[in-house]
């Protein structure tokens, strides 16, 4: 009777193994296939020579809440993280996209993210939603601190915890960038 025990706990244990096994290499199989699959044009291509890519953010999404504006985030967000270099950066996500200026600051564009290099280190990094407005925004996050002189919302739910999240926003009301700050404070 033991030895049958002792058998089913090591068969079972083997195909464990073994699932664990196939599902590493089906894994690695997708990534290859993903990064070689033949590119159309030259923003193809550049993705395609990076490890990851361009980050996709729907700022409107349940994700999005849990991952970023509920989480502290303000060192490190979608394998970006302060003090990367410009270079470890671009292997990530291929080269900058373009140019945006956020809160008077020259920002590289990767997607829906754009990141303020000091000395070709990340010192700052933002999500740029596409075509957000605050409306659309604040029925999914809900309405916060409004500071309409400098185009600012903050959110801060947890005065106990060390972040805020800061949405910048054009006279329009669209919603330029979302950034994850030490906490403001706040007077209610």
């Amino acid at each position: 009777m033991k030895k049958i025990i002792i058998s089913l706990v090591l068969i079972v244990l083997l195909v464990a193994l073994v699932l664990s096994i196939k599902s590493l290499y089906e894994t690695k199989q997708i990534n290859y296939q993903s990064v070689n699959q033949p590119s159309q044009n030259n923003e193809t291509k550049n993705k395609h020579n990076s490890q990851y890519p361009s980050p996709q953010i729907d700022v409107l999404s349940q994700a999005f809440s849990e991952n970023f504006m509920n989480r502290d985030v303000r060192n490190q967000y979608m394998h970006i993280s302060k003090g990367m270099s410009k270079s470890k950066v671009e292997r990530y996500y291929g080269n900058s996209e373009e140019h945006l200026k956020i809160n008077n600051l020259k920002t590289q564009k990767y997607g829906n993210i754009a990141i303020y290099y000091q000395n070709d280190k990340v010192q700052r990094f933002f999500v740029i939603p596409n075509n957000v407005y605050i409306q659309a925004f604040t029925q999914v996050h809900g309405n916060r601190d409004k500071n309409y002189n400098n185009g600012t919302m903050i959110y801060d739910d947890n005065p106990f915890n060390q972040f805020s999240v800061k949405v910048y926003f054009d006279p329009n009301g669209q919603i330029k960038a979302i950034e994850n700050v030490n906490q403001v404070s706040l007077s209610y």
